[in-house]
């Protein structure tokens, strides 16, 4: 997944002047206002970051940010560490055909991520419902493998 930053909403007016900029090689977003605008109590400003890898496994994570400001006065830098808590997936993702396209003989083998506590049937053409056993690795499924 490609790395995004953005902004996603702002309680400012929109006279405020805005401007962002993403840099993806160096991954550094630029979020500036015109000269003097500061945020006032209760103002908010959503910043929205896509496929930022923050940990592999479920659980706590940090995620730090520096924040450079100025304004009327000296420039200053803000470190701020934020406390996320990270959950896995509860419903299956990554839906795949092992290959694309199909030869009209060839036979298609699905393939998906998703939690093991759930219960995994796939509908086919007829209506029939196929049941879905879990063996090693992520999870698959072929006509005739029931």
């Amino acid at each position: 997944m490609q790395l995004q930053a953005r902004l996603g909403g702002s309680t400012l007016s929109t006279s405020v002047g805005l401007t962002e900029s993403w840099n993806s090689a160096s991954g550094t977003y630029r979020l500036e206002a015109l000269s003097g605008v500061r945020l006032r109590k209760g103002e908010v400003l959503v910043i929205e970051l896509t496929g930022f890898p923050v940990s592999s496994e479920e659980g706590p994570v940090r995620l730090s940010v520096a924040e450079d400001s100025h304004g009327r006065g000296a420039r200053n830098d803000h470190l701020v560490t934020l406390g996320l808590l990270k959950r896995a997936p509860g419903v299956p993702r990554n839906f795949r055909a092992d290959k694309t396209p199909l030869a009209a003989t060839e036979q298609v083998t699905l393939r998906w991520d998703g939690p093991d506590d759930l219960r995994y049937q796939i509908q086919g053409p007829d209506g029939r419902l196929h049941p879905v056993q879990q063996a090693s690795g992520p999870w698959h499924w072929s006509p005739g493998q029931e």
